[in-house]
């Protein structure tokens, strides 16, 4: 009897091994998954904000959709004669978008907002805040320069030209945007003085912090909320829910 107990354990050693090698396997192969999938939204990350040499001031998260560390965002955003808009008051859906113009996640947005322009010519109209650190200048100089190219009728053309401007951010000129979309340099001097802008940028951020945004960008889909950086894939259908 002994014997055979004997054989018995010997036979069952190879099965052992075999079972608990294929353990080991799978489980290497699960930790090999996480952290590859994890590893892939830290790089994505990376490559939307640094992609075109841009920068965030703005505290963003580590995650693919980013989220507010602080309190929801409470109500909806006041639209002003002075915001800069694509499309017409009469579209029956009005997306609002809080970004920076030193912010590579905006950068992202901004082709999105391309890819919307293209589907919905006449369905959305889109709207632009301005959200930014107040220690961050150089954010503040593109938002004033943009918005003075906006008197020109020519916003979204400032603003495509920074996001596609290479060799990373600090060597953007405003000067240099400005006569790549064929400004009136003259006037848009001139404009770059003006209170009256500053202020319509100090309206933005007053906003942004009464509403409790904090990151960029921030979308407001009617009255919906939707704060990050997402596939326009994903974006397209919120947008059909909400057209009548």
């Amino acid at each position: 009897m002994t014997e055979q107990k004997v054989r018995t354990r010997l036979q069952l050693k190879p099965v052992l091994y075999v079972a608990v090698g294929v353990i080991a396997v799978v489980g290497i192969m699960w930790l090999a998954g996480f952290f590859g999938s994890a590893l892939n939204i830290f790089s994505n990350n990376t490559d939307i904000r640094k992609s075109r040499g841009l920068h965030d001031n703005i505290d963003q998260g580590t995650d693919a959709l980013l989220t507010q560390a602080e309190a929801p965002i409470s109500g909806v955003p006041d639209v002003l004669v002075s915001d800069p808009k694509l499309g017409n008051v009469t579209t029956p859906l009005r997306i609002v978008i809080f970004g920076s113009l030193t912010s590579g996640y905006t950068a992202g947005a901004y082709d999105v907002i391309n890819s919307i322009r293209a589907d919905y010519p006449n369905q959305v109209q889109i709207v632009w805040k301005d959200l930014f650190d107040h220690d961050d200048q150089m954010a503040r100089d593109l938002a004033i320069a943009a918005r003075c190219a906006n008197q020109q009728d020519k916003f979204w053309e400032y603003v495509g030209g920074v996001f596609n401007q290479t060799g990373g951010l600090p060597k953007v000129v405003v000067d240099d945007v400005a006569k790549s979309v064929g400004l009136d340099l003259d006037a848009f001097h001139v404009c770059l003085t003006d209170a009256n802008i500053a202020s319509q940028i100090d309206h933005n951020l007053s906003e942004a912090t009464n509403l409790n945004v904090r990151e960029v960008p921030v979308w407001f889909v009617g009255t919906q909320p939707i704060d990050g950086l997402f596939p326009y894939s994903w974006m397209k259908p919120v947008i059909d829910e909400r057209l009548p």
